[in-house]
């Protein structure tokens, strides 16, 4: 380790193992750029992930003028100029995470980005060290076929703001998930086959609409069209894991959100999302989320009053919203 120039303790002085990587989320959230936005030219300090949901815009950076659509994945590098606009017709929304490639420190006295080209402020910035194998990690990609990357960023996102016991190691490991992908995904191959996703969007769709009734790998393969083992399959290959547990997982991040903000019981809990067993239930939570419901439950009230840094009311000139982060000086 060596002492970076912004006196944060940094490891761009030497080559890393990515047995030494540990990535650190600084900020993930929810962005809009509306109609007729621009952003003046400007660079962040860190690494910065997008993936579009929705609504086309222009991102330029350096000298490369990058058209984003739906599915890109975008990476946006520390200390290179970078610009943005929306010239089309709708909103461009957006998920964003900054990060960087292991804990630096000083972040609440650094800014989310700067105009200011001066030796000062580029002595701040947090590079990429050199790692042995080299990351692969592609300018921009289109990986509107693989709806796992929404899913890690919806579930940084979530970890965040929810700020549950472990939250740092959950973002944690939804970044590293998103690198291993980037690592292990041969851009120049061929797509698998567009039904195939489709067949499995369409499980998706059908278990977000349904997840509070009573479900059958059966149910989930006659709206997907496809036979039953053929479907977890291929779900599992395109979600990383099966069906049911995806179930698993919608089921409790609603039972989450009633514990917060509902006055029901455990048990009335469980029914509204799915689960005819309180019993189970509470086995399912305390597996997913290493605590039992009402242990979230009590510590999410304990939050209450507490800023927990989310923004819903944040301009687009200002970083846009909903938006999760820890304090910082405007850049």
């Amino acid at each position: 380790m060596a002492r970076c120039q912004c006196g944060f303790v940094c490891h761009t002085m030497s080559t890393l193992s990515l047995h030494e990587l540990s990535p650190f989320v600084r900020l993930c959230g929810e962005f809009q750029l509306p109609p007729g936005f621009r952003r003046n030219p400007y660079f962040i300090y860190e690494h910065e992930f997008i993936y579009v949901v929705s609504g086309e815009a222009h991102y330029q950076i350096s000298r490369t003028i990058h058209r984003l659509a739906p599915g890109d994945l975008l990476l946006v590098p520390p200390g290179v100029i970078t610009s943005s606009w929306n010239d089309f017709a709708a909103p461009l929304r957006f998920l964003a995470v900054h990060f960087d490639f292991h804990f630096c420190g000083g972040y609440q006295s650094l800014p989310l980005r700067s105009t200011k080209r001066i030796a000062s402020e580029l002595s701040k910035i947090h590079k990429l060290p050199p790692t042995s194998p080299k990351l692969l990690l592609p300018r921009k990609v289109n990986v509107a076929n693989e709806p796992r990357v929404k899913l890690l960023f919806e579930r940084m996102i979530g970890e965040v703001a929810n700020k549950a016991r472990g939250h740092e190691l959950a973002a944690k490991a939804c970044l590293l998930e998103l690198l291993v992908f980037l690592q292990r995904r041969d851009f120049h191959e061929q797509p698998a086959p567009k039904q195939s996703h489709h067949a499995v969007e369409l499980a998706i769709r059908f278990l977000e609409s349904h997840y509070n009734r009573p479900l059958r790998l059966n149910d989930i393969a006659t709206a997907a069209r496809l036979n039953p083992i053929y479907l977890e399959r291929l779900f599992k290959r395109v979600i990383g894991h099966s069906p049911m547990i995806y179930l698993s997982r919608l089921r409790v991040g609603r039972a989450k959100h009633l514990l917060c903000r509902a006055s029901m019981t455990v048990k009335e809990v469980a029914s509204a999302v799915g689960f005819e067993d309180a019993g189970y239930f509470t086995r399912v939570f305390q597996k997913l989320e290493g605590m039992s419901p009402m242990h979230y439950r009590r510590m999410t009230h304990e939050l209450e009053g507490l800023e927990l840094a989310i923004s819903l009311t944040r301009s687009p000139k200002t970083g846009g919203g909903p938006h999760f982060s820890i304090p910082t000086h405007k850049g």
